[in-house]
């Protein structure tokens, strides 16, 4: 088991399935992208290129 780490502002823990979705859509915000060194250039996902 991994430790987690906890202040009163913050929780560092490590990432669960649970976490794919939103993980999916910050990578695909380029605000966020932008601010992240090691992200990827964002693409569209299936469900956004499909509507």
């Amino acid at each position: 088991m991994q430790p987690v780490f906890e202040t009163e502002r913050l929780r560092l823990r490590p990432f669960e399935l649970t976490d794919a979705r939103t993980v999916q859509e910050l990578a695909g915000d380029i605000a966020v992208a932008r601010t992240t060194l090691s992200s990827p250039i964002p693409t569209r996902s299936k469900r956004q290129s499909s509507g």
